[in-house]
C-alpha cells in the first residue's frame, strides 16, 4: 500500500493516516521521489520526554541533558531577555584600588 505524494501536499491527515493503517509514503517534488515515509513498528526501546535515558539524561527543549541542567535552565526561562547591559563589561577596571590589595 504506497502512496506518492507531492510535498507541498503533504498534510497532518496523510501522517496519520500513515500511522493508523501502516504502509508508506512516497514524498516527490517535480515528479521525482525526494522521500519516503514509512511506518515505525515499535518504538518502545526509545524514551519518551517524560522517561531519562539510560545514562540518566532527560529531555528539554529538543536537547538532551542532565536533569540538574535542565533544572537550572527551567529556572531561568523568565528571565531571558529582561537583562539590560550598560556600558563596558569586558575591559579590565585598572584604575581601581582594592582594600584586599592593601
Amino acid at each position: 500500500m504506497a502512496i506518492q505524494v507531492d510535498v507541498a501536499e503533504l498534510g497532518p491527515a496523510l501522517v496519520e493516516n500513515l500511522s493508523e493503517n501502516g504502509g508508506e509514503i512516497w514524498l516527490t517534488r517535480d515528479g521525482r521521489t525526494v522521500a519516503k515515509l514509512v511506518r515505525i513498528e515499535s518504538a518502545s526501546n526509545e524514551p519518551s520526554a517524560d522517561q531519562p535515558r539510560a545514562d540518566g539524561k532527560v529531555l528539554y527543549k529538543g536537547r538532551w541533558m542532565i536533569p540538574a541542567a535542565a533544572e537550572r535552565e527551567r529556572s531561568i526561562e523568565h528571565l531571558r531577555g529582561r537583562v539590560k547591559i550598560l556600558g563596558d563589561i569586558v575591559s579590565p577596571i585598572d584604575d581601581v584600588e582594592y582594600d584586599a590589595l592593601k
